[in-house]
């Protein structure tokens, strides 16, 4: 859900509950308002008709309602006869048929030294009606403050949120390998230029430490390669030379063994590379061809076991990704189904849209999962692994969100999928 979205919902909540409280609050003042209002008339009434007592006796033989809104009875005895008496109660509408809601004072005066109770109603708004209306007064007054908090969310929010929007948009855009200065973002909002501030200072840090480690692994990868081919030049030239057999024998392991030290700093290289991210170019990739590609430069291989694979494009599969590391992934599998393999074993591919899977004849057993991706972990008993193909592979299929998973039936199989 965008921050936006997030905000809206929660003050759309807030207000719900606020309108709420503040309405019941407000009905029950205003219940009181109409309550004080409608006595303050009953006193008046009760005053009008007081002098008209005083100035007409027979008055006081209105004993019922009939079409006026007081009755007047005689009493033998009152009590708190200075004391004005409200209650709330109902009382039949002719026209209507039906119960009214009334409001009604009782009071008891002297004429003549006689006692008489008065009794004076008027008419109150219905509860009902009243909480019908105040209910769809509330639910307007709640839409339209929705409505004007989204159109001024709209309006404001998004203007002020707008150095946001800038940040990440330079974060989204922002390269390790690129060369460009990394501009400030103008805003006048004191949290934003914080944040613009911690992030421009990392993002020039982590420019920092990629070049330093790039620079560091070209360093190495010379330093390193270049005394190891010196070295295993010398020594093929002296294997040349009139040597005892043993001799030879010798020099040759040196010289194997000098050749695996060199793919293993090739491959520890490489993985560096990957891990940090230095691949950053990246086009759309045809797996297909790429799977062609490698099938005839593995021929020779493939031929040397006698094995037969088959190619079965269902799909043509393309993944935006650097194209030499595509080949790594791809050439990586494919050595481990031919290495792994036995004489006149079998190879079948499957590329779909969305996946391909290499599955190869080989061992009955099936590999530990656990440690198949782990780096010097050896599969099967060849002498000249060393144990960084499949790790290399993890470490591609992680750098573009792939998933790759392994299977066994009666062949081995690996997965690849987006």
């Amino acid at each position: 859900m965008k921050l936006l979205n997030y905000m809206s919902l929660y003050l759309a909540v807030a207000i719900l509950l606020i309108v709420s409280v503040w309405g019941t609050i407000y009905y029950f003042i205003m219940l009181g308002d109409v309550k004080r209002d409608v006595d303050e008339g009953l006193v008046n009434s009760k005053y009008i008709i007081l002098r008209n007592v005083a100035a007409n006796p027979h008055i006081l033989d209105k004993s019922a309602f009939f079409g006026n809104n007081y009755s007047i009875r005689a009493i033998s005895k009152a009590n708190n006869l200075a004391k004005d008496h409200y209650q709330d109660t109902t009382r039949f509408i002719q026209h209507e048929i039906k119960y009214e809601p009334v409001r009604m004072l009782k009071t008891v005066f002297k004429h003549k030294n006689k006692l008489y109770e008065l009794r004076v109603f008027a008419s109150m708004v219905e509860e009902d009606d009243l909480i019908s209306s105040l209910f769809k007064g509330l639910i307007g007054l709640y839409m339209a403050i929705i409505i004007s908090s989204l159109i001024v969310q709209q309006l404001l929010v998004r203007r002020i949120w707008q150095p946001f929007r800038q940040l990440l948009d330079k974060l989204r855009d922002f390269q390790l390998d690129s060369h460009q200065d990394i501009l400030p973002i103008s805003t006048k909002i004191t949290e934003f230029k914080e944040m613009n501030d911690v992030i421009t200072s990392q993002m020039k840090q982590a420019m920092e430490t990629y070049n330093s480690q790039k620079q560091f692994l070209e360093n190495a990868a010379h330093e390193l390669q270049t005394p190891l081919a010196v070295s295993i030049n010398r020594l093929e030239l002296l294997i040349e030379e009139d040597l005892k057999e043993e001799d030879r024998k010798h020099v040759a392991q040196v010289i194997r063994t000098l050749e695996r030290l060199s793919r293993l700093n090739k491959s520890l290289l490489l993985l560096t590379k990957i891990e940090n991210r230095q691949f950053i170019r990246k086009s759309p990739v045809s797996i297909n061809d790429i799977f062609r590609y490698l099938l005839t430069e593995f021929r020779d291989l493939i031929e040397q076991k006698a094995l037969t694979y088959s190619l079965h494009e269902e799909q043509e599969l393309q993944w935006t990704m650097n194209r030499d590391l595509a080949i790594v992934l791809i050439s990586n599998l494919l050595k481990n189904a031919i290495v792994h393999n036995h004489q006149h074993g079998k190879i079948n591919i499957y590329i779909y849209d969305q996946l391909f899977a290499i599955e190869n004849s080989g061992e009955s057993t099936a590999l530990d999962e656990k440690e198949l991706f782990k780096r010097f972990k050896k599969q099967g008993k060849n002498k000249n692994s060393i144990g960084l193909g499949l790790a290399i592979t993890k470490a591609v299929v992680n750098t573009y969100g792939l998933g790759i998973k392994y299977r066994f039936s009666t062949t081995h199989q690996f997965i690849v999928s987006s």
